[in-house]
């Protein structure tokens, strides 16, 4: 989730998070990481937020609240659902 409103032009909607760890909700302590000097990058699917994609994250985050509604750990695509299309 972007840290600030996005705005459109045209009924495109455009966003930079990679600008830098302020970019994305909650200074991106949790969703954001440097991977170049300058540059930082989104996790995906990192459920358990260690830094690595793992069976961990499906096993211990996702499983235990699949079917349920809300912006959890576990719905990786934002959506407010964590759902199958999640693990995808």
């Amino acid at each position: 989730m972007s840290a600030n409103p996005v705005t459109q032009s045209g009924g495109i909607y455009t966003y930079n998070f990679t600008a830098g760890m302020n970019q994305a909700y909650a200074n991106g302590q949790a969703g954001q990481k440097e991977i170049a000097t300058g540059i930082w990058g989104m996790f995906g699917g990192d459920g358990s937020g260690g830094g690595n994609i793992t069976d961990y994250g499906n096993q211990n985050v996702w499983r235990p609240t699949a079917g349920t509604n809300g912006y959890l750990k576990a719905d990786y695509n934002l959506n407010g659902q964590v759902e199958n299309k999640d693990t995808l």
